[in-house]
């Protein structure tokens, strides 16, 4: 006959089983979960590239802008 103390080990053991078990169960979820996201995401960029829309493609809209109607003066010392 098995004592109090017996009992009580085997239900401790048998709780940190299912912890354990629950928790590789999130863990997996969530390796799961992060490798959809990455492959979503080298798909977008892969969409990007095939549309043509990249770094390279991208205009520096402020560089050197100067006011069309005001000619007199200094350029502002700051890049704006």
């Amino acid at each position: 006959m098995p004592s109090y103390k017996h009992a009580y080990h085997a239900q401790v053991l048998a709780q940190q089983r299912a912890r354990a078990q629950a928790l590789q169960q999130q863990q997996a979820k969530a390796q799961d979960h992060a490798q959809k996201q990455q492959e979503a995401a080298q798909q977008a960029a892969a969409e990007a590239e095939d549309e043509g829309v990249g770094a390279s493609d991208e205009i520096d809209t402020y560089a050197d802008y100067e006011p069309a109607k005001v000619k007199l003066g200094r350029r502002h010392p700051g890049a704006l």
